[in-house]
């Protein structure tokens, strides 16, 4: 009856499939030999093999795969002699309960996919996989129940047939098996060892996710998202937000004179590569204030750059890196200090901000012009002192590196935080939209969006004779297993790819952007909603393959520095209705918040889908997208060096839009700042204003 009604049920189900371009479908055709085949696609099992050729070639919802996974699911024994010896190597952080010899065969699997994937510290990269085996008493032999992308799908076959069906219960017990499946053998939330959608087992892990708690089924990712259409992003112009904080240009005449003499200028910021692409912005807008032809004027005599907390460290030993290095007055290392002494409750937020800070770093409060940027939590603490109207840029979370989460001294930057803003003497700018709306809803203040355009950036694209594509540096696990699956696909299925992948990681050193420019394309895996690195290399007007939905998913949502799984708890918290921005607050379409704290894949999809349409990654025009290893490589060897050239001529123009947008918000609030340059006089501070807040 079961069966009948499955039957049923399929009439009422399309199974239209999206169409795959030629080159990726022809790469694809030719998976089968080494990791692959022998892994992968259970090629050396016979318990899975006849499973495989069935959904290679047929869909999930058909009845005969029902009934064989199930079938097949019924007859599986996963315990196996010998395993116990991985079960204390490999300790994963789950706290689903699995049922003994389950777990000693999932640890076995997890084992044999970071060793694949070669992410498994113990072993030698130079270890062949039967070498691997031998050490664990299995003499070099594969095991036929060593599948374990076979076992999530025959979960997933099974789970498909009870939601046709309108099994509920069955349907919900099914979810929670393959749920505490994918957790711990693809190694959520990260996903690193998921690889689905470059395989032949014709079904992406997201095609699965958008079915885990569906009462209706959905034959994709695509046909879900063609069924749940989203609201549009809210992408307004920095002119049309932070009515209150916004500068106006008004001063452009006052800072133009003030200009003529010289301007001791400090910048708070930990990042190096920030801290040159902030002072890029401000340079190239001051230049302009001053005029762009004046002969008795020239920044390099008239604007005197000190820098604070900064790690010179991406770019130590470039020119770049010298130059920044010459100029930091108070290094990181009293930064880490103070941390970890409020850390240990050895000191507070209010002794940081009374005390220490203007004892470190006293340029901060002398300066003729502030740019606070990172850890803007400090920059409350730096306006009551300085007297002077501050330039600020937020990238990260805002409080991203505060780190004494409790109550009291929360309260303390909160207090300050909205003294600051209400004070009207910082104009203050988000450059990543993410961001930005965090930070609405945290605290009740919109402020305007201004990106970093990367205007430090000299180089431009020219391609060399030789094909050849960099995947950029990362080194974050899933990032490191995505470039040895890339390595393996193009060693074993893509072998007359005509172009060259170089990793960058394995570099003997720091790229120059004048050698990253001859490079034909940049290969990018989003590490968060925003990067720097893809700013720069737009600047360049290289030709950038990023993945696109649902795959970014697996890479753009866990950083910490953004409020992602990492984060410390407190990264997200809301500030107390009496330190709000008061008035009416706009509502969200989605959460801002709640799926970056969900590790679960079925979770919160639609919140994902919705902010990801916020990110750098989603709004630059003319990135080229790949879903999978076989449409990176194909869209490689389709980037032809005419049409790269071609790309590259509208990056351009886009990019160009980008700096006179970004400029016009710099070049007020710098006008602005500089033609308030005098102590305020709308707010009294009595001595150690910090007492009684708490």
């Amino acid at each position: 009856m079961g069966v009948g009604v499955l039957t049923a049920a399929l009439s009422l189900c399309p199974l239209g499939s999206e169409p795959v371009p030629s080159e990726a479908s022809q790469l694809r055709s030719r998976l089968g030999d080494g990791g692959f085949r022998e892994f992968l696609h259970c090629q050396h099992s016979d318990v899975f093999q006849e499973f495989f050729q069935l959904v290679s070639r047929k869909r999930f919802e058909e009845v005969e795969v029902f009934q064989f996974a199930l079938d097949l699911h019924n007859k599986l024994d996963l315990s196996q002699p010998g395993s116990e010896d991985f079960r204390e190597e490999l300790p994963w952080h789950t706290t689903i309960q699995i049922s003994r010899g389950v777990d000693d065969w999932m640890t076995r699997q997890v084992m044999l996919l970071a060793h694949l994937f070669g992410v498994d510290p113990s072993i030698s990269e130079v270890s062949s996989f039967s070498e691997f085996l031998e050490q664990h008493g299995t003499a070099g032999a594969w095991q036929p129940l060593d599948c374990p992308y076979g076992f999530l799908l025959l979960e997933y076959a099974i789970l498909t047939g009870f939601q046709l069906m309108g099994q509920d219960d069955l349907r919900d017990q099914a979810t929670s098996a393959i749920a505490a499946s994918i957790e711990v053998l693809l190694h959520a939330p990260y996903y690193t060892y998921d690889f689905l959608e470059s395989s032949l087992w014709n079904i992406s892990l997201y095609d699965m996710a958008v079915n885990l708690d569906q009462p209706h089924h959905y034959t994709s990712f695509e046909d879900y998202v063609a069924r749940r259409p989203l609201p549009p992003p809210r992408l307004w112009p920095w002119h049309a937000e932070g009515h209150s904080t916004r500068p106006t240009g008004e001063g452009l005449a006052s800072a133009a004179a003030r200009l003529r003499s010289g301007l001791k200028i400090a910048m708070l910021q930990l990042h190096d590569g920030t801290a040159l692409e902030l002072w890029a912005s401000a340079e190239a807008a001051l230049k302009t204030i001053a005029g762009l032809q004046s002969t008795s004027w020239t920044a390099e005599a008239a604007l005197d750059l000190e820098l604070y907390f900064t790690r010179v460290k991406a770019i130590q030993g470039t020119d770049a890196g010298n130059w920044l290095a010459e100029r930091v007055r108070t290094d990181f290392a009293t930064l880490k200090q103070m941390i970890a002494e409020l850390k240990e409750g050895a000191t507070s937020v209010e002794e940081v901000g009374e005390t220490w800070l203007p004892s470190v770093a006293p340029g901060l409060f002398e300066a003729d012009l502030v740019l606070c940027s990172e850890p803007l939590w400090l920059c409350p603490f730096v306006r009551p002192r300085h007297g002077r109207t501050m330039v600020g840029v937020l990238h990260m979370a805002l409080l991203n590196e505060f780190p004494a989460a409790d109550d009291a001294n929360l309260r303390v930057f909160w207090r300050a935080f909205k003294d600051m803003m209400e004070a009207q003497k910082i104009y203050l700018s988000i450059s990543c939209r993410i961001t930005a709306e965090q930070v609405a809803y945290q605290t009740g203040w919109r402020l305007p969006y201004v990106p970093f355009v990367g205007l430090g950036i000299r180089a431009r694209y020219r391609p060399a004779e030789a094909r050849k594509a960099l995947l950029f540096r990362n080194n974050r696990q899933n990032m490191l297993t995505f470039r040895k699956a890339l390595r393996m696909f193009l060693e074993e299925v893509a072998t007359d790819s005509p172009v060259q992948v170089v990793d960058m990681n394995s570099g003997p050193r720091v790229y120059t952007f004048q050698e990253i420019a001859a490079f034909h394309a940049v290969i990018f895996l989003p590490h968060g909603p925003s990067a720097l690195r893809l700013t720069d290399v737009y600047a360049a007007n290289i030709p950038s393959l990023v993945p696109e939905e649902p795959m970014s998913h697996k890479f753009i949502w866990s950083s910490r520095t953004f409020g992602g799984y990492d984060a410390e708890r407190h990264c997200l918290s809301v500030a107390p209705p009496e330190f709000r921005r008061g008035g009416a607050e706009e509502p969200f379409a989605y959460h801002p918040t709640n799926y970056l704290q969900s590790w679960a894949i079925h979770r919160f999809i639609d919140d994902r889908r919705y902010w990801y349409r916020y990110t750098e990654w989603a709004t630059l025009p003319h990135l080229l997208p790949f879903v999978s290893l076989p449409s990176l490589v194909a869209s490689l060897g389709a980037l032809t060096r005419e049409r790269g050239l071609a790309v590259s001529a509208l990056m351009a123009q886009h990019h160009a839009l980008m700096v006179a947008d970004a400029l016009s918000w710099w070049r007020a609030a710098l006008a602005d700042a500089l033609a308030h340059d005098e102590p305020w006089e709308t707010i009294k501070l009595p001595h150690r204003w910090f007492r009684g807040l708490v």
